[in-house]
C-alpha cells in the first residue's frame, strides 16, 4: 500500500492524470525500486557510503577549500571563490555536478551509487582541481 484510505480519499477519479502514471513499465519500475529500498541491506549500505564520501571530500586538501559540510549522500563543498568555472573542467572530464550557491559545490549522488563510483569521482574531482585557476 502506498497511500492511507485517509490520503487516498484526497483525489477522486479525474483529479489527477499522468501521461506515464499507471502504465505496465512504470509499475514494474515502481516495484523494482521498492524492492530495492526495502532491502535489509540498503540503508545501512547507504549510511556507509555517505561517510565514505564525507571522509573522501575532506582528504582532498586544497586552499580554496573553506569546508565539507553535509549529512548522509547530501553534501557541500564551500569554496572561497565561485565554483562555476570549477563545475565547468568537472563536467568535460565527466563529473556531473551542480552549485548550491556561488561557491558551494553540491554532490548528491543516487542512493544506489557504490564506493568505487565515488572513488572516479573523488578521483576527477581533484583532476579538475588541478586545472582549476
Amino acid at each position: 500500500m502506498l497511500a492511507s484510505a485517509e490520503a487516498a480519499s484526497g483525489f477522486a477519479p479525474g483529479d489527477h492524470a499522468s501521461t506515464f502514471g499507471g502504465n505496465y513499465l512504470a509499475a514494474a519500475v515502481a516495484n523494482k525500486v521498492i524492492d530495492i529500498m526495502t532491502a535489509e541491506d540498503f540503508f545501512p549500505q547507504v549510511k556507509q557510503n555517505g561517510a565514505f564520501l564525507m571522509k573522501g571530500l575532506q582528504a582532498i586538501k586544497d586552499p580554496r577549500i573553506v569546508k565539507v559540510r553535509g549529512s548522509g549522500l547530501i553534501l557541500g563543498m564551500e569554496f572561497d571563490q565561485e565554483i562555476k568555472t570549477l563545475v565547468d573542467i568537472c563536467l568535460e572530464k565527466g563529473l556531473l555536478l551542480v552549485g548550491a550557491g556561488p561557491q558551494v559545490l553540491r554532490f548528491v549522488p543516487p542512493l544506489t551509487v557504490n564506493q568505487t563510483e565515488i572513488n572516479q569521482a573523488l578521483n576527477i574531482l581533484k583532476e579538475s582541481l588541478k586545472d582549476w585557476r
